[in-house]
Formats: C-alpha cells, structure tokens, sequence
C-alpha cells in the first residue's frame, strides 16, 4: 500500500474507533483521495505528452535548419510544461499568423500553436472532472494549467475573471488583436468617457490627464491647484476617493498615496483568492462558475466595494477607532477590520514593511469575511426557522471555534 494512503486508512480507524467519524465519512475521504490521484496522473500525462511533442517540433527545427526556432521551441517547452506556483498570464491576445510571417516560420509556428491549443483543451476537460468530483482547488489548479499552456483559452480566462476586451482607439492597430482585462476594467475604458489607468493618479477620465500632470486637480466639478486640493482633503470627511475592481480606499494622505495602498490590496486579494480558491468558491459555486464561462449572457459581478480608511496619522486613527468601540480607548492598535460596518482602519507608518504587514493581516479579515458574508446570513435565517427563534441571530465567521485558524492565516 502506498504510503500516503496507508496513512489515510490508519487516520480513519482512528478517528471512527473513537466516534469522531464514521466507516462510510472514512471511504468517502477514501474516494476523494483516489480521485485526486487519478486526476494528478492524468495532469502528468498530458504534460509529458506535450513535451514529447514540442521536443519533436523542435528537433524538426533543427534538421530543416532553423536552429534559432528549434531553441524558441525548446525554451517554451520547459516554460509551460512545468507550470510556475504563481504563474502570470500575457495580457495581449495573441495576433492571428499573417502574411508578415514567412512561410517557412509559419509552418512550425502554426503547429506550435495548434499544439498548445489542443493540450489545454485537455487539461480544461480534467479540470471539469475535477471540479465533478468535488476537488475544487485542484480544479481552480488545472485551470491554472490551461492558462499557462493556452493563455487564449477563452473559457478559462473567463472562469478566473477576465473577459475580451477591444480598445476603440487601437481597432485600426494591425498589432493588435485585443485584451483580456477584468470586466471593471473593461468598464473603466468603455462608454462615452473613458477612463485611463495612470501610473500615479489612478483610474481618470482620458481628457483629465493632462491637466493632472500639470499641477491641476478636480474637485465637485470646480479645477484648481494641487496644494488647494490638499488642503481641502486633508479633513477626512473630504478625502480622496481611490476605487479599484474590490475596493474602496478613502484616505486624507494623498491621492498618489492612496492609489499605491489600493494596488497593493488588490494584488494581495488576487494572490489570497487564487491560493485559497476552495474557501472562496464551493463545488457549487465554481461550478457556477464553469458554466457561466461557457454562456453567452454573462454579466459583471455586481458586489460593493470593500471599502478602507487610511489616515494620515496615529491621532486621526485613534480617536476614530475609539469612538466606534470604547473598549479601544486603552488599546493600542496598528490596524483593524471592524466588522460591523464592513471597514478597514489603518494610518500611515514610516515603517512601509511594517505598514504593509498590518494592511495585509487586516485586509485578510475583511475578504474572508465579506466573502462569506451573503452565505452566513442565509444560514442565519435558516437558523432562526428551524429552532424557532424570535429574530435572526448573526452568524459571525468562526464566532464559536477555529478562530486560530483565521488569525494564522492573516
């Protein structure tokens, strides 16, 4: 027996000789385990089949004489065939071959990218399986795969939040052939004043940029200076206002500065989400998901903001932090997610590690929170029915057990 599953069978006997679990729970675990090794063999399989492949392409290269071409092959196929922890995927479509390829580029070229095509059509086809046999994050894992072998692959992109999108100003562009960005973004740079992402000041109207960079600043439909501006927003009542896909950064610290706290929030969700895919999307939900992905009306996710209040000093932060709980009046805190009103707290430190730790530890409880939130809320009233109790009680997360979980998590 392998040693792996004579460790499962002997935690099993354990566990139902002293009533914590039961004979069939034990060969349900049982199951679940061979259907991931299934799966994984199955994985390596359509690996190694593709490097197989593409080291034939490549040696084809090299005895037709295209020595740079049979290196390209060789180094894309160590790339995808042995897919990164935290792979990135190209933004650009890719173009379609055309006449600017010579002929004999052509040929290994199109059958490179037929190759590819076809292994990610087999990894999304066991990436279905494995989300059929309730192994969502070896599911979320292979879509990863397939997105690595064919980063073009459309239902895939769609199933991690990413959808076509065609730049007006750039249709007429011979070099190029379109994004995949997410629906918010696609948002920001459609309609009758589209927006640009810029480097410092966020997501601005496209006609609002030059004058930003000269100095100029917007605010309640009226320009003026930048320093103005600052002096206005420096009381938090009117402070800047930086929304990205999942959140709502509100800060008096500057407008630039706030923009740097909200990429830094999003690239840490993106990295949460994708890690911890079974918490945020059940069996159920990613299949959702899958079938969305593969339906022509689909729609944007309609979910608030998560929103963040970042001050400009301790004062600031503690005297608003004090008023929503007196119990904080002999804390000292450098950050918190108060989850009665959904919001983060935090203020700006010297010390940008030891800022950005209480950020992400902080941020990591209003993420899991809020995406479990509609669940909890469900179950509550379900509570409520079944033991007949007068008004619905919260169901706070981890409330009762496994708080320790979360903490070490953050």
């Amino acid at each position: 027996m392998h040693s792996s599953n004579r460790k499962v069978v002997v935690a099993c006997l354990w566990l139902a000789l002293f009533g914590n679990v039961g004979a069939s729970e034990c060969r349900a675990d049982r199951l679940v385990d061979r259907d991931r090794a299934r799966l994984l063999e199955r994985r390596s399989e359509v690996l190694q089949k593709l490097r197989f492949e593409l080291r034939q392409l490549s040696n084809q290269c090299f005895e037709n004489g295209q020595r740079a071409a049979a290196e390209d092959v060789t180094g894309i196929s160590m790339r995808i065939t042995s897919p990164a922890t935290n792979p990135v995927f190209p933004r650009m479509i890719q173009l379609p071959m055309g006449e600017r390829v010579a002929e004999a580029d052509r040929v290994w070229r199109n059958r490179l990218r037929s190759l590819r095509v076809d292994r990610a059509k087999d990894l999304y086809r066991l990436a279905r399986s494995a989300l059929k046999a309730k192994l969502p994050s070896l599911a979320y894992r292979l879509i990863m795969d397939t997105l690595v072998v064919d980063p073009d692959h459309k239902y895939a992109r769609s199933i991690v939040g990413d959808k076509k999108f065609v730049d007006e100003q750039r249709k007429s562009d011979p070099l190029y052939a379109g994004e995949w960005v997410s629906p918010f973004e696609a948002a920001q740079r459609s309609g009758r004043s589209p927006e640009v992402n810029h480097p410092q000041f966020g997501w601005l109207p496209v006609k609002h940029v030059a004058r930003y960079e000269q100095g100029e600043r917007l605010y309640k439909g009226q320009w003026m200076s930048s320093t103005r501006e600052a002096e206005i927003r420096r009381q938090f009542t009117n402070a800047w206002e930086v929304r990205t896909e999942h959140f709502l950064i509100k800060t008096n610290t500057s407008l630039e500065e706030g923009v740097v706290v909200a990429r830094k929030l999003e690239r840490f969700h993106k990295w949460l989400t994708t890690h911890f895919a079974a918490f945020f999307d059940t069996p159920v939900a990613l299949m959702s998901r899958f079938e969305q992905a593969t339906s022509r009306s689909r729609s944007a996710s309609s979910d608030k903001p998560m929103e963040v209040h970042y001050y400009s000093s301790r004062d600031e932060y503690d005297r608003v932090i004090r008023q929503r709980n007196p119990a904080y009046a002999t804390l000292v805190t450098n950050g918190l997610y108060w989850e009665p009103d959904q919001t983060s707290y935090f203020f700006r430190k010297d010390d940008d590690e030891r800022n950005d730790s209480t950020i992400y530890h902080e941020a990591t409880h209003q993420i899991l929170d809020l995406a479990t939130l509609r669940d909890r809320n469900n179950a509550s009233r379900k509570r409520r029915l079944v033991l007949r109790e007068r008004k619905v009680r919260p169901w706070v997360l981890a409330e009762r057990s496994n708080f320790w979980l979360l903490e070490g998590i953050a």
